[in-house]
């Protein structure tokens, strides 16, 4: 039952009709329960296309037929998922105030009210159970798999130990973050384990465990005497004395060990029966391995309450880079730092696996040994022949290249070039460092020539109104004005949230008028919450938003209208790069995309041309100048037809 409606009072009903287009628009569910008229205090749309109705309501309807109904919601809304947060209930509708004693309530109508809390919560598990079913589904198999009570202390839930110990706190907090939310209880979650399990997991594991043994005893057996009879009254083979020691069971011969230490090793033992591999073929598969290659990031820690140092390095080569850790005493990584620093490449013998601390493939190294430098890179081509680079970039160009100045002319001097070229990209950083490295080579007598060069661009230092691949027509008879609201500046992050435009003709006597029977507006489902400067700088709200089709299906509407049409734009190059953002967000990947590059007109470079006495070129600005009406600033008509106005005025 509801509460008494008020007068313009919203409700779903009102809702369902208004963004339906049809007055007596409703869900059958929801007039079965009651649902209908409940009375809509708010709405709010997520980012994942979820709708959030919160309804006031006296009584709940069943759980059954609450899941049935926020689906036919979701249907009729053209929405992702449709979830009801119902308030003032009759029912706990003010819980924080139901745990102070006073003089007109009992102890034990208080927990008799603490009772009914929980049984309402009992009875809404099957719509918990609904929703979990989408975002949270192994947990929704275990709760309705569990055994639950109601109490005056809340609700019960009785979980396999091992999952208790895992997932009761997880568990409890999301149960009463729901039953708070989503129907307005608020109630205590009791996690408690099955006794019996405990008894029944211990004699499991014991059978197991026997298995083992079991068959552990019957692979030595044939391992050690094959053929032997292993029946009830054989007697097996490590229980056979020796010939001339009677009762005497057989000396334990040590194995030779896996691993030789070699007087050369620096830290561990090192498995010589591997053979090197390069770091580019160590895979998460890898395993035991064994590579060469020099140590860079060194960094120690200690861990385990100062019982371990933690070596944390890479081992970077010709052929890629390997992360490495090592647990060592402390006392071996006092020896053990210097040398690395001293000695950076190495041989390192190490388990490669996947480390999901650390998100990647690292190396436990177990063994390092010495290694020698791998050769550097020659130039052999004869000295007459030697070539000469003449387009190098440094790590100071704006654009690429990751060398410094001092190794690239150094190289260059090493392989015996006479002379090396730098041309960064827009800058000229790098001269000192390249300048400072040639004294010094010139200065051991070698003769070496730098050559400073850029790569430089050129600009047009006039104004641009203009943008297009395309030179513009000598005539133009009409245009298309067109403006974007968005929910902020950046077209990687916001959206769009309306748009307009207008089709701009040339009259008889040559000067364009916009024709209001030729036009485009549309608001947009950006599937976000709008922000509230958004909301008050443009007056569209989440409710006017919903029902909105999206982005991309605007955008083939909005380029099937302009067609072979001019564009023009106040700030056009802002409107242009959401449109063309918004063309790629395709449904699926290889799906086409929508490309947007007509040509186009900027009515704020043409106003700041025309109108240099401005001090600002904003719209209403420069519309103000022109004696240009704009009625509704920020809306995007509005502002479209405004733009176009500005533009056929200062073309006169």
């Amino acid at each position: 039952m509801n509460p008494p409606l008020q007068q313009n009072q919203r409700t779903l009903n009102k809702l369902l009709s208004k963004y339906t287009g049809d007055r007596t628009a409703c869900c059958p569910s929801l007039t079965r329960i009651g649902l209908d008229t409940a009375h809509l205090l708010g709405v709010k749309v997520n980012g994942d296309g979820i709708v959030k109705l919160c309804l006031g309501i006296d009584l709940l309807p069943e759980a059954e037929a609450l899941s049935a109904a926020e689906d036919e919601v979701a249907q009729l809304l053209g929405a992702n998922q449709v979830q009801f947060c119902f308030k003032n209930l009759g029912l706990g509708g003010d819980i924080g105030n139901a745990t102070e004693l006073t003089d007109d309530i009992s102890i034990r109508e208080k927990q008799s009210e603490a009772v009914s809390i929980a049984n309402e919560a009992l009875r809404l598990i099957p719509w918990l159970l609904d929703d979990w079913a989408i975002q949270h589904g192994f947990a929704a198999v275990i709760l309705k798999n569990s055994k639950m009570s109601a109490s005056a202390d809340g609700l019960t839930v009785q979980l396999p130990e091992p999952l208790r110990e895992t997932m009761s706190h997880v568990i409890a907090q999301s149960m009463e973050r729901f039953f708070y939310q989503r129907a307005g209880l608020e109630v205590s979650i009791n996690i408690i384990g099955e006794e019996h399990d405990v008894a029944n997991a211990a004699a499991t594991m014991e059978q197991r465990m026997l298995a083992k043994v079991r068959k552990l005893q019957k692979s030595k057996a044939a391992s050690l005497n094959e053929g032997t009879d292993f029946s009830s009254d054989a007697v097996p083979p490590w229980d056979v004395p020796l010939p001339g020691e009677e009762g005497a069971r057989p000396a334990y011969k040590k194995q030779t060990p896996k691993y030789k230490r070699k007087t050369e090793v620096i830290y561990g033992r090192v498995n010589e029966n591997l053979q090197p591999v390069g770091l580019s073929e160590l895979t998460i598969e890898t395993g035991s391995a064994r590579f060469i290659g020099q140590v860079v990031n060194l960094e120690t820690k200690l861990v385990s309450q100062g019982q371990k140092v933690l070596f944390k390095f890479d081992v970077f080569g010709s052929d890629g880079a390997i992360a490495c850790r090592l647990f060592i005493k402390p006392e071996e990584a006092m020896k053990l730092e210097p040398i690395l620093k001293e000695q950076p490449w190495c041989g390192f013998d190490g388990e490669v696996a996947y480390n999901n601390f650390d998100r990647d493939i690292t190396a436990t190294i177990r063994g390092i040994e010495p290694a020698e430098a791998p050769k550097s890179r020659q130039d052999n081509t004869p000295t007459a022949d030697k070539r000469v680079e003449l387009h190098c970039h440094t790590r100071m160009s704006s654009q690429d290249a990751m060398c410094s100045a001092k190794d690239m002319v150094n190289l260059a001097a090493r392989f015996g070039h006479p002379a090396v070229a730098i041309t960064d990209h827009g800058v000229v950083q790098s001269f000192p460092e390249a300048a400072e490295t040639v004294a010094k080579i010139k200065g051991s007598g070698q003769t070496f020539k730098l050559i400073y060069g850029m790569e430089g661009y050129l600009v047009d230092d006039g104004p641009v109104c203009v943008y297009g691949c395309v030179p513009p027509p000598p005539s133009v008879d009409q245009f298309v004005a067109l403006d974007l609201e968005t929910t902020g500046l950046d077209p990687n992050t916001d959206r769009i949230i309306e748009v307009g435009a207008i089709r701009f003709r040339r009259g008889q006597d040559g000067n364009f008028q916009p024709d209001h029977k030729d036009i485009f507006k549309t608001f947009v489902n950006p599937q976000v919450s709008l922000n509230e400067k958004i909301q008050k700088l443009t007056g569209i709200t989440d409710f006017d938003l919903i029902g909105a089709p999206d982005a991309f299906t605007v955008m083939q509407d909005l380029k099937a209208f302009i067609g072979a049409d001019l564009i023009v734009g106040h700030n056009v190059l802002f409107d242009l790069n959401f449109m063309r953002h918004e063309g790629f967000r395709t449904v699926a990947e290889n799906d086409p995309r929508i490309h947007f590059n007509p040509l186009s007109i900027d009515t704020v470079p043409l106003a700041r041309h025309v109108l240099p006495e401005l001090k600002r070129h904003r719209l209403n600005d420069v519309a103000k100048a022109l004696s240009v009406p704009l009625e509704s600033h920020h809306r995007a008509l509005d502002d479209a037809v405004c733009a176009g106005s500005i533009f056929a005025s200062l073309y006169r």
